[in-house]
């Protein structure tokens, strides 16, 4: 965990950075092939979600990628987030709308929003969420792009907590 600390201070500093000092490549300079390449992967996120496909789900993270779910500990590695995943009740349906892809070079961030609906098992109805996410992808050495962090949360209150927020 702290050498994924590291990485996304160093990430931090290298954007700011080449925002500054470097020149045409600062932060909003992804090129568009970057874009689309990750557009293309959200697409299969959003497909690999909808038909309840965890390993296929999993493959859009990289190897040491880093998942933070709401009410519950961060999950780190393919591995486990497939694991994570394969223990989420079934997807009745998802959506995701991407609001904002932006980046520089080999990092990018993707913000939008989602809604879902799950049944689990012994429901008597789906249940329906809410909520907005983030994730940072990383290019890969193939050039493909991957999430290397995710994190998301839901809009809908807690039972019994009142309003969103409190």
């Amino acid at each position: 965990m702290k050498g994924f600390a590291l990485f996304v201070l160093g990430a931090v500093i290298g954007l700011v950075a080449g925002a500054l000092w470097i020149g045409p490549e600062r932060v909003g300079d992804l090129p568009e092939e970057g874009v689309a390449a990750i557009q293309d992967a959200v697409g299969s996120y959003r497909r690999a979600f909808e038909a309840n496909d965890w390993p296929m789900f999993a493959t859009l993270y990289a190897e040491d990628a880093v998942v933070m779910p709401p009410n519950a500990p961060a999950v780190q590695g393919r591995a486990a987030i497939r694991e994570l995943a394969e223990g989420w009740p079934t997807v009745a349906s998802f959506g995701a709308t991407v609001e904002e892809i932006d980046g520089c070079r080999d990092l990018a961030f993707v913000r939008g929003n989602y809604s879902l609906s799950v049944r689990p098992e012994g429901a008597p109805a789906p249940l329906d969420d809410t909520g907005k996410y983030v994730e940072i992808w990383r290019r890969q050495s193939d050039g493909s792009w991957l999430i290397a962090a995710e994190i998301w949360n839901s809009e809908t209150p807690l039972a019994g907590s009142g309003e969103a927020g409190t």
